[in-house]
């Protein structure tokens, strides 16, 4: 039995923060699921076997259920020219989700690149290779699936994601186009000065080719490609998603598509396009973090109070998971509890995981207790299927 391992769990004396409000009580808990809420604020002499924690106010929330992270390529390449063991790398990746607060992970990792140095491509096999393992084996403290990202503009593509389509792991697939001039990229001032920036020795003459080619290739290989992958997914019954839809046509085309989930809608009118079409919408945590898009594009608390918002990703940090809805709570965008529900719940059933995401008796015993303080949520204990893991 793990050290953290007990047969029950009571944490009194909390905030548990439920689906439609925030009551003070008890959570009772095992590994068989979530057994019971109790409105009472201190816990009876503990029966043999029980573990009871006095939370001390603290925040007591679902475990946060993560879509989309890239956070695993920082642990594969630490720096530019050092490649990790993918073994390694992704323990390294699940013990800073746990410490995070997240209990169930999709794995984003990229089936195909424009115009990147190979590096995903080379590791891609051992990554998802690594991650099944760990997950088969029992080594992980989370819970991890995959979510396969397809550059739908790379002609390498298709041949990359029939190969691993197949895996039993994956819950999601999404469909990108990274061309300059097109959904993120829109805006070719913002990736020009973003490439020259990123490259010092790149000059305008090299940019200007570089832009030609993938421009030459989207228009061969993106629509097809974009066809073709849908096809298959929607005949596996995998979630799909589109990715940095801009415009009312790049919806339109997710829809016709079977695409469910909208990934980072670049504007407003896409958001609110994607809502009126039946479609969730996912944006990042890290953008209500900074205060708006690292690339210059809608703010995710602009989409929360117009009201088609209804993910958030931790995307590139994953720690921001966390504190994303504290903030958007603090600031008075939304309740607490429908906060909470875009990291929880809503991505949860996004991807058919209908057992988990909230506090409800019968409900895998995914629990994190949070305690703000200076305004940021700091995690004191999380477990995953009721084992004690951070």
């Amino acid at each position: 039995m793990n050290a953290f391992d007990t047969n029950r769990t009571v944490i009194f004396n909390a905030n548990v923060v439920l689906t439609d409000r925030v009551a003070a009580g008890a959570l009772v808990f095992d590994q068989d699921g979530i057994i019971e809420f109790r409105e009472e604020s201190h816990a009876a002499q503990s029966p043999v076997g029980m573990t009871s924690i006095d939370a001390q106010g603290a925040y007591v929330i679902p475990g946060l259920v993560e879509v989309h992270t890239d956070a695993l390529e920082w642990h594969l390449r630490p720096r530019p020219q050092s490649v990790w063991p993918a073994a390694a790398a992704v323990m390294a990746h699940d013990a800073v989700l746990a410490a995070s607060g997240i209990t169930t992970v999709l794995d984003s990792l990229c089936i195909g690149d424009l115009g990147g140095d190979g590096f995903r491509a080379d590791v891609l096999q051992d990554a998802l290779e690594a991650i099944e393992s760990a997950q088969n084996r029992g080594a992980f403290r989370i819970e991890h699936f995959l979510h396969l990202r397809c550059e739908v503009a790379d002609s390498r593509t298709p041949q990359l994601f029939d190969r691993e389509v197949t895996r039993e792991r994956v819950r999601l697939v999404s469909l990108m186009d990274h061309t300059p001039g097109v959904r993120q990229y829109r805006n070719m001032e913002v990736y020009r000065k973003a490439m020259l920036s990123a490259e010092e020795n790149r000059s305008e003459e090299l940019l200007n080719s570089k832009i030609a080619m993938l421009q030459s290739r989207r228009t061969q290989f993106s629509l097809p490609n974009w066809k073709y992958i849908a096809a298959v997914v929607n005949e596996m019954g995998i979630a799909l998603a589109s990715h940095d839809d801009a415009t009312p046509e790049d919806v339109a085309l997710a829809v016709g598509t079977g695409v469910t989930i909208s990934e980072f809608p670049t504007t407003l009118e896409a958001a609110v396009a994607a809502r009126n079409a039946g479609l969730l919408t996912a944006a990042g945590a890290p953008n209500v973090v900074r205060g708006g898009s690292h690339s210059g594009n809608v703010r995710a608390v602009d989409l929360a109070s117009a009201g088609v918002l209804d993910i958030l990703t931790s995307d590139y940090v994953p720690y921001s998971l966390l504190h994303a809805p504290f903030l958007l709570a603090e600031q008075g965008v939304l309740p607490l509890p429908e906060a909470i529900r875009l990291v929880t719940v809503a991505p949860a059933q996004s991807v058919g995981l209908m057992d988990r995401g909230s506090l409800e008796p019968g409900k895998r015993a995914d629990v994190v207790m949070v305690r703000v303080t200076g305004g940021v949520p700091g995690v004191e204990g999380v477990w995953s299927s009721g084992r004690r893991v951070a």
